[in-house]
């Protein structure tokens, strides 16, 4: 890359400082020519699991045991990711979720 060390900072510097607001819309006031903000990556939404500590214990022991099954390390957020999915395309494990749910 060429350029001088000046010219990089001051590139950073520039994506570093944030961006002056857009001003709202008006309620009630649609344009056609709007269009959403273009991301980078997927929207995802973030959620946190409080576990107790012998649970969250048991989930990262699993984990680690599948290592060499699975042929590499699983982070327990990627498990419970999974389980998510599973759990939206097998009825069978929706009735089981919701069984257990009802005993609580």
């Amino acid at each position: 890359m060429t350029g001088k060390a000046s010219d990089v900072a001051a590139r950073l510097s520039r994506s570093l400082t944030p961006s002056a607001p857009t001003p709202a819309p008006q309620p009630g006031v649609a344009s056609r020519d709007e269009t959403p903000p273009a991301s980078s990556s997927p929207s995802t939404e973030r959620f946190t699991v409080d576990l107790s500590a012998d649970l969250n214990d048991e989930l990262a022991r699993w984990a680690t045991q599948r290592k060499r099954s699975v042929g590499r390390r699983i982070p327990k957020t990627e498990v419970v990711r999974v389980l998510i999915e599973l759990l939206l395309a097998d009825q069978s494990l929706a009735a089981q979720v919701e069984n257990r749910l009802r005993e609580k």
